[in-house]
């Protein structure tokens, strides 16, 4: 636990302290055992795509930036209560009790508890989060907008979205210009430091058939600067994070998030102990795999075997053989049976991947 983080008092640290300590310690521990359980002959790999770390909350006060700048507009902005319609506020007392119900049954209910229903009820929590960032969004007044979760903006584009405004071409072309270059000027007032690093069009790191389904800007932060010194039209992120927290329990009960480093760990049979991949990807790791299981790689896969982690006399006597794309290599392919393919879709569905 981080003491310095914005979310934590000293009876947290106190309380909690060394609770995210003790559960790596036991999955380092249950790691070991495993190991041993597999054999001196197997290889085991332990993965992940993003590391964690400590958030102050900047993706999730994203769309009150947009706000600022009058992009991500919002069905009772610019209203008072009293010149707001009944319906009008309805809706927005309906969202703030969603909020609060959302907020006790994530904190009261147990983890065994979330992953019956998440069983049950396939993508519910998914849904609930984005219907409560993006729900009260006023679309056809809106040009662009973030849900929060991630450092992520989208275009309202015409013929894309369904009620897009942008047109394509030179319109979201400036758009996206501007906003790129508002997000680099942004600095701590306090410190002077930038808030951002980088701003990323989506071609810039996505491609293939799928890429109309990437967000329009990626967002790298510095790791620079204190958000709540920022200001949000007339309010900075602390009064946002404030006001907001109360109905918006995205923003209240995340104080971590991905960071870019990922894990990887490799041990068995072929690998090369205390060997480093440099600049390692995680495109690298399917076409390492597939090699440690004696796959043939297909010619238009991503990444590279990462040769430098594998022993010198296995790779002599097994060098690396690609195939054309779209050819199966069926005598070494192992087939999913429908039992299998259920117990994998069960698990993605309760981890929210898939509806």
């Amino acid at each position: 636990m981080d003491p310095g983080h914005f979310q934590v008092s000293p009876e947290d640290q106190e309380g909690y302290g060394r609770v995210i300590y003790d559960v790596h310690k036991a999955l380092d521990d249950a790691i070991g055992e495993l190991t041993h359980l597999a054999g001196r002959n197997s290889c085991v790999v332990v993965l992940s795509d993003h590391g964690m770390g400590p958030t102050d909350a900047r993706n999730k006060l994203l769309p009150y930036w947009l706000e600022s700048l009058g992009l991500q507009r919002f069905q009772d902005s610019g209203s008072s209560s009293r010149g707001r319609s009944f319906t009008q506020r309805g809706y927005s007392a309906a969202m703030e009790t969603l909020a609060q119900m959302y907020r006790l049954v994530d904190r009261r209910i147990g983890r065994e508890t979330k992953m019956r229903l998440a069983g049950m009820f396939p993508g519910l929590r998914r849904s609930t989060e984005v219907f409560m960032q993006v729900g009260k969004t006023d679309w056809p007044r809106t040009k662009a907008y973030a849900n929060g979760r991630r450092s992520e903006i989208w275009i309202n584009l015409k013929g894309r979205q369904p009620q897009g405004i942008v047109e394509p071409g030179t319109q979201y072309d400036e758009l996206c210009d501007w906003l790129s270059e508002q997000l680099l000027r942004e600095r701590d007032p306090v410190t002077g430091e930038p808030y951002v690093e980088r701003v990323f069009r989506r071609d810039e790191l996505y491609s293939g058939p799928w890429l109309q389904r990437s967000p329009d800007l990626i967002v790298r932060w510095s790791q620079a600067g204190w958000i709540d010194n920022m200001t949000f039209g007339e309010r900075t992120g602390a009064e946002i994070k404030r006001s907001v927290g109360r109905r918006d329990p995205i923003i209240e009960l995340g104080s971590g998030h991905h960071t870019l480093q990922g894990v990887l760990l490799v041990r068995g049979r072929g690998i090369q102990p205390g060997s480093n991949p440099e600049g390692a990807t995680v495109y690298d790791i399917a076409p390492t795999l597939l090699y440690l299981m004696g796959e043939s790689l297909p010619s238009d896969m991503d990444g590279r075997v990462l040769t430098e982690i594998i022993e010198p006399d296995l790779l002599a006597a097994r060098p690396l053989e690609t195939i054309p794309a779209g050819v199966e290599t069926v005598g070494r392919r192992r087939v999913y049976d429908l039992e299998d393919e259920e117990i994998i879709g069960e698990r993605l569905r309760g981890l929210g991947y898939v509806e």
